[in-house]
């Protein structure tokens, strides 16, 4: 998924991560309350300032740009179907 994202999508995708690393130390989070509250709060805090950058570029940071555009079968029977990986 990564390698579909803009440099400002990534960007904040690792200030989200870095904040709840951050925020797990500084609590001591154990168990899995503590650690939904760390993840909650560091996704509040990337959304802050995903909307402060957004204001001030005056756009969105979510981009469609790199979007992959998947055909989804409904019907098995149109799949192609894979050879073996290995021969018998």
């Amino acid at each position: 998924m990564r390698d579909h994202m803009t440099p400002i999508e990534l960007a904040l995708t690792s200030l989200s991560e870095a904040t709840a690393i951050t925020f797990h130390r500084e609590r001591d989070s154990q168990g899995f309350p503590e650690l939904k509250r760390d993840t909650t709060d560091a996704g509040k805090a990337t959304g802050e300032a995903r909307k402060a950058l957004e204001k001030n570029m005056g756009r969105s940071v979510v981009s469609k740009e790199n979007y992959l555009n998947t055909k989804r079968v409904k019907d098995k029977d149109k799949q192609e179907e894979q050879p073996p990986l290995l021969e018998e």
